[in-house]
């Protein structure tokens, strides 16, 4: 082993008062030719012997004589193993020093086979310890270097940080450090060498990804892949993807990362000129998803030209340029690819629903054009069509486009075609959500009823399909009954082929048979939608209309359980105000109030009854029977008032106002159209009902109209 006492100078010594860290930063910042000849000669010797005594130190019969002197126990033997080979090594460093104050090519050799060495993982840590690792991260960090050794000192970085947070915490210590490595991404001979080492001072290190994120390393990661001299068919591509995930993992990257990025990462994906392989397609698509859940990178993504047209190219090609089944790991790469396309799909369902968007995308643009050809032609490709469902939905946000799809374009076809044949719960959940914005505007229900949709739905109602398609499935049906008679009408009269009783039947039988309360909710929301449209003024003439009602109470008898799960439930106020005011509004007529008077006959539902009234569920029996009947006078101040709505957003006590007013006019309706068919003790505890607990609601109703009369 060389003799570091050979030395004749003095200037490299360590001060008593010298930490090995202050004398390692002392003696690395500057290089000294103030050497005589004979010393520079006899280092350059040495030196040689240095990069020959580092080699057997490494040596395989060294590492078998360190550990036959220490005897075999776990744990305790490593400690005694890892200290023996630091004694070993401590003894390189002032060579070390020297070779490099005089520029010794020497350092050159000596560097590359401390590189190869701690390739071995036993010997990291002694490196670290004994300062080596830091002096090489100092004169890296400040000096110019011959390009050979700035190769082997990344490779001794890179080697040292493997698996090793003891030396990762070593580039921790200075911004320069990483920064410096950094810097050589502007040489592309220097590739090789330099994204390794950056992946392994990162990777499983967090205060490492955060000076790399502080340093901007995104930012030249990006204008490395986006050079046209970059090869993107080389291995460093992986490399490049992989330290991206770790940075985008960070919450900080958001703020340092490059806007443009995610179009960035996209762009390469989906470029045919320069194809990137399966693995990386993955992995860049996954890495700009993960940007593109913070909305300054969405909004920067729409922004960027030609972006949306490149994720369409991603969709299709992860369908035809990586067809799962030709690749021969189908079962890791084909989750790898189905997972992808959720991902993209929901991302886009985020960016779609920027404001910008219908900027960026209008019903008229090519963008929009591909959306709607992907549902109009015959495509397998299932995630294509639940993509241009989400977006065309979100781009559908105004009653001027929803008309345009409907009136011009005719989308609600094909979408209904894909309803009636399709079973799959992702795709017929997106295309529901889609046809349920374009039911909103008044104008665009009947245009949609009128081309199937109702039987559409009937399959779905019966169909043992995902709760999440059947509460959809039913909430379009009620969006389609609103304010229109016609398709309330087809409704009630369309009937299944080969099967008994119409299409409302088959929400009877999903009512009785989920448990699923919102969907129970929807299918009784459903229903007083269907009266409220039954119920209200429109211009079909009246026995088309008289004759729909009676239909609909004959066929459907089902539809007072509904209603009577309606009012009774207290999850959902506002809806159990909509339930009473539809019971009064029927009741007003005769056929309505005999269904009302029928449902009156069940005992549950008198309960809620007077527990709405009275605030106890059951009448006093002793207290009706002493009752006398209401006068016809009395009645009357309830029949000649309009039962009321409860408006959106009303407060608690409005609507439980609302609730005991609709109430009182649902009996005194009752009484007047339907009396014949009770029995006189039922006749009796209504009346008591009205005339005992509908003074306060009399007062109030006379103080209403009084001021009104006022504020005339």
């Amino acid at each position: 082993m060389w003799d570091v006492r050979s030395n004749d100078s003095g200037q490299f010594d360590r001060a008593p008062s010298e930490s090995l860290d202050e004398w390692i930063l002392r003696v690395a910042a500057h290089r000294s030719s103030d050497l005589t000849s004979k010393s520079e000669a006899l280092l350059d010797t040495q030196g040689k012997d240095l990069v020959r005594d580092i080699q057997l130190l490494f040596s395989v019969k060294t590492i078998e004589r360190i550990d036959e002197n220490l005897e075999n126990s776990d744990d305790k033997v490593e400690i005694e193993h890892q200290k023996k080979r630091g004694e070993e090594i401590k003894k390189i460093l002032p060579l070390l020093v020297q070779l490099w104050w005089v520029n010794s090519k020497q350092l050159d050799s000596a560097t590359e086979k401390l590189a190869d060495g701690c390739r071995d993982s036993k010997w990291r840590i002694p490196i670290g310890e004994a300062g080596i690792f830091k002096f090489f991260l100092e004169i890296f960090s400040r000096q110019d270097l011959r390009h050979a050794l700035k190769i082997h000192i990344l490779r001794l970085i890179g080697n040292c940080c493997a698996d090793t947070d003891e030396n990762r915490v070593h580039i921790a210590a200075s911004k320069n450090y990483i920064l410096s490595i950094i810097e050589q991404l502007k040489d592309a001979s220097m590739l090789p060498f330099a994204l390794p080492v950056l992946f392994n001072i990162c990777v499983d290190y967090v205060p490492n990804q955060l000076i790399a994120i502080n340093s901007f390393l995104s930012r030249e990661l990006i204008t490395l892949i986006s050079s046209s001299s970059f090869d993107r068919t080389q291995p460093l591509l992986d490399y490049v993807g992989q330290i991206l995930a770790l940075l985008v993992s960070q919450s900080s990257e958001a703020e340092f990362a490059p806007v443009d990025i995610a179009a960035v990462l996209f762009r390469i994906a989906a470029d045919k000129t320069s194809p990137i392989d399966l693995d990386n397609f993955i992995s860049f698509v996954s890495i700009a998803i993960s940007y593109l859940q913070n909305a300054k990178f969405q909004r920067a993504f729409l922004r960027a030209d030609g972006s949306l047209n490149d994720m369409v190219t991603i969709l299709e090609d992860s369908y035809e340029r990586f067809d799962i089944q030709s690749i021969v790991n189908e079962s890791h790469d084909d989750k790898a690819l189905i997972n992808l396309r959720n991902e993209l799909n929901q991302v886009l369902s985020d960016i779609s629903a920027l404001p910008e968007f219908t900027e960026a995308c209008p019903i008229s643009s090519d963008f929009s054009k591909t959306l709607q050809q992907w549902l109009v032609a015959p495509c397998p490709k299932i995630q294509l069509q639940v993509c241009a469902c989400i977006m065309l939905g979100n781009l559908a946000r105004s009653d001027t486009v929803c008309t345009e799809f409907i009136h011009t374009l005719q989308i609600h076809k094909p979408l209904i075609t894909i309803v009636n044949r399709e079973n799959k719960s992702q795709i017929l959940h997106a295309i529901l959500g889609f046809l349920k914005n374009l039911a909103i505007p008044l104008e665009n229900k009947k245009p949609i009823g009128e081309a199937g949709i109702f039987k559409a739905l009937a399959r779905l109602w019966a169909l043992d399909t995902v709760t999440q398609v059947q509460f959809s499935a039913i909430s379009l049906g009620r969006q389609l009954t609103i304010g229109t008679f016609e398709n309330v009408h087809q409704l009630i009269q369309e009937s299944i082929p080969n099967e008994k009783g119409g299409i409302l039947s088959h929400l009877g039988n999903l009512f009785n048979k989920t448990d699923d309360e919102p969907v129970k909710m929807e299918i009784g929301r459903l229903t007083t939608s269907i009266c409220r449209v039954l119920y209200s003024r429109n211009e079909s003439s009246w026995e088309v209309i008289q004759s729909t009602r009676i239909q609909f109470f004959r066929m459907y008898p089902e539809i007072s359980q509904q209603l009577k799960f309606i009012v009774s439930q207290k999850k959902w106020p506002v809806v159990r105000s909509e339930g009473w005011f539809v019971l009064a509004l029927i009741s007003r007529f005769a056929e309505g109030a005999a269904f009302v008077s029928q449902l009156i006959q069940d005992s549950t539902f008198f309960e809620l009854l007077s527990e709405l009234l009275t605030g106890n569920p059951v009448i006093d029996p002793t207290h009706s029977s002493s009752t006398s009947p209401t006068s016809d006078s009395e009645t009357n101040k309830y029949t000649h008032h309009d039962p009321e709505p409860v408006k959106p957003h009303a407060q608690a006590s409005e609507m439980a106002r609302l609730d005991l007013e609709n109430a009182m006019v649902l009996i005194s309706e009752i009484l007047q159209n339907s009396s014949c068919k009770m029995t006189t003790p039922q006749k009796m505890e209504l009346s008591g009902l009205l005339k005992n607990n509908g003074k306060t609601l009399i007062n109030y109703l006379e103080s209403k109209a009084e001021a009104h009369k006022i504020m005339s």
